[in-house]
């Protein structure tokens, strides 16, 4: 064998790799909060007295207006994005009526 053959049979690609430092990261602290699902706009929706779609109903009409005036790829975009507020909405609607009915006196199962 010649010396260049011999040198690539004890070639190792894991020693031509240097182990990265990983730089030490303070650790968080865990904070005691209200168990959550993960979706804290819409829990904050919920928990109030009354089902406020005010701040979904004005990007609505904002992208109802881009659906009706904007350039071809922005109506695209917004049709999509008016209907996904819209099944939005429905969902907040279904969870407030559930919400209710779990609360309301005599409710029971």
């Amino acid at each position: 064998m010649t010396k260049k053959k011999e040198e690539f049979k004890a070639f190792k690609a894991s020693d031509a790799q240097k182990t990265p430092v990983q730089p030490t990261r303070p650790k968080k602290e865990q904070v005691d909060e209200a168990i959550s699902a993960g979706f804290p706009t819409i829990e904050r929706l919920l928990e109030q007295d009354q089902l406020d779609f005010s701040g979904l109903e004005e990007r609505m009409a904002a992208l109802r207006q881009l659906r009706d005036d904007g350039g071809a790829q922005d109506k695209g975009a917004a049709r999509k994005a008016v209907a996904a507020y819209e099944r939005t909405q429905d969902l907040l609607e279904f969870l407030w009526e559930t919400k209710m009915g779990l609360t309301e006196p005599g409710a029971g199962g």
